[in-house]
């Protein structure tokens, strides 16, 4: 594993309000006025000298802006936090860090009980809270300002992107669209690349603009899952072929590439990033280990983001919002927690413009807050294993994107409609959307077939919640329709699982009643992510000297 990190820590009773800095893994540019630190592969087109706006200059570029003055220190993050960042005060110093660990285990930091709930219930923090009380993180394209009397997160950017009237017709927002994708993918480096390849949208759009850049025969694939029967290893198979690219070698999960997690997501993710969620890493973990030459890997993060999964296509502006509603219907909170929570959410739609081309407000926690506390903090952590390119977070194709009729956004609809364009060779996996695949009616329409293939979906489902209870999740039923058994790997937990839930008793953030519900394995999928999320943050507390979970 390489070890990335930033950590900056300031001095804000020094004459000068000077910093010191470390960064392991990744590239530093500095002049006397700014220091840019970013992924080596980053730093051809960054001119500091040049630079008029620090906001601007970091919404432009995927890094960590540090700008230098006389009486304030600013720290500006990028719009998809693709480096996070952490920040604790401490006496008269500051540390920033990339590696959260490095301050809750030097530092006694009593646990947060929202910071708890919060992962629980939304699987990360809102805003800026952490499990930790007195650890923060960065929000997107936010700033922290340090003087020598005062500390202040703001924002930069709201992510506000007016509707482009020349983008109204379908050909003008394609031919756009075709054009940047075009440019980014063409602009990834000349060398031997590795993929995961699901056979879903995402994926046979890189598969696509690999093959049109001419870039696919570089590219190595790999599909994981919990069966080798599994439709998205036949639908991936299906896209590297049409594609030209390598035929995807399998990957079957276990519970080891679960345990493997449990030592890294944890305490790199501060309880962020369940283990239910390493499989990539543990893969890419073998591949750098393998030594097969393999120098960087493609991720389709964000891309959920960026193409409008969570758009609507029409405007709703109310005030609901998921979040908000997840928290309403959670009977176990205290009041003094949900309120904090409450607050929280707050924060998040307070940069929100109204006015801007965005259809929902959950749309706006998705593009904003949560792809960037799960999605690219995950694709940090893999580059910890293997460099790694997110080519769908760009902020230039985002705010394309953002700018198109929420109408071709609906649903990721923009990119059933670049395939129909013609603009790429192939639709691969028979024309199935995104949206059908995720779903499981890759079987959608009429007659007798549909029925028969919607009673194969169903019976598969119960058949594999029965077999992962009868045999304790040492079997797995070969589901199809599955990529992961999570309730069956669960199963294998399930000692660890009573046993975080008994350390939350122990110290008042469950009653009896809440924690010998989470430390049972549900029957079914619903509510097993959150039990998954439990052993990761007890993991942290097994390796940290916290007095709380002794």
């Amino acid at each position: 594993m390489k070890n990335k990190l930033v950590k900056i820590v300031i001095d804000q009773q020094s004459n000068a309000l000077d910093f010191e800095m470390e960064v392991l893994g990744l590239t530093v540019i500095e002049n006397n006025d700014y220091v840019f630190i970013c992924a080596e592969r980053l730093v051809a087109d960054v001119n500091l000298e040049a630079v008029k706006d620090p906001e601007e200059f970091s919404k432009r570029n995927k890094g960590i802006l540090v700008s230098k003055k006389a009486n304030e220190i600013g720290v500006f993050n990028d719009p998809f936090c693709t480096i996070p960042l952490y920040y604790h005060q401490n006496a008269n110093n500051v540390t920033i860090t990339s590696n959260p660990n490095l301050i809750f285990e030097k530092h006694s930091l009593p646990l947060d009980e929202a910071g708890l709930w919060e992962i629980l219930l939304f699987g990360s923090c809102v805003w800026s809270r952490t499990l930790f009380k007195e650890l923060y993180q960065f929000p997107s394209a936010s700033k922290l300002s340090i003087t020598k009397s005062s500390i202040k997160l703001s924002q930069y950017y709201d992510f506000s992107v007016a509707e482009d009237p020349y983008l109204k017709t379908s050909k003008n927002s394609i031919d756009a669209l075709d054009s940047k994708l075009f440019e980014i993918f063409n602009d990834l480096p000349n060398a031997e690349m590795v993929m995961g390849m699901s056979g879903g949208m995402d994926s046979r759009v890189s598969a696509a603009y690999l093959a049109k850049t001419g870039k696919n025969k570089q590219v190595n694939t790999f599909t994981y899952a919990s069966t080798s029967k599994s439709l998205e290893y036949f639908y991936a198979k299906s896209v590297c072929s049409d594609f030209g690219l390598a035929k995807p070698e399998l990957k079957l999960l276990n519970v080891e590439s679960y345990r493997k997690g449990l030592n890294v997501l944890p305490k790199l993710t501060c309880g962020q990033i369940g283990i239910q969620h390493s499989h990539i890493l543990s893969i890419l973990d073998d591949y750098a280990e393998s030594g097969v030459g393999i120098t960087t890997h493609i991720s389709n993060y964000y891309s959920d983001a960026v193409f409008g999964w969570d758009c609507t296509g029409s405007k709703d502006l109310g005030k609901k919002n998921s979040l908000a509603a997840i928290l309403e219907n959670n009977s176990m909170i205290s009041e003094e927690v949900r309120s904090e929570i409450e607050e929280d959410i707050s924060k998040i739609f307070g940069r929100f413009d109204r006015s801007s081309n965005i259809s929902t407000l959950d749309e706006f926690k998705y593009v904003t807050e949560r792809n960037q506390k799960f999605h690219m903090n995950l694709a940090f952590q893999q580059s910890r294993m293997i460099e790694t390119e997110t080519p769908f977070a760009n902020i230039e194709l985002l705010e394309l994107v953002l700018s198109m009729p929420l109408e071709f956004r609906k649903r990721k609809s923009i990119l059933d409609m670049l395939f129909e364009s013609g603009c790429v060779d192939h639709c691969a996996a028979g024309n199935i959307s995104s949206r059908q695949l995720v779903a499981g009616n890759e079987f959608s329409g009429g007659g007798i077939k549909s029925y028969v293939k919607k009673f194969d979906f169903k019976a598969n489902n119960a058949l594999s919640a029965v077999v992962a209870r009868v045999f304790s999740g040492k079997l797995t039923w070969p589901n199809k329709y599955h990529t992961e058994s999570h309730v069956n790997i669960l199963r294998n937990f399930s000692s660890e699982l009573g046993d975080a839930s008994t350390k939350l008793k122990d110290i008042g953030f469950f009653d009896e009643i809440i924690a010998k519900d989470f430390s049972r394995v549900p029957f079914r999928s619903e509510g097993v992510s959150e039990r998954f999320q439990l052993l990761s943050l007890s993991s942290i507390a097994s390796n940290k000297r916290l007095g709380q979970f002794k």
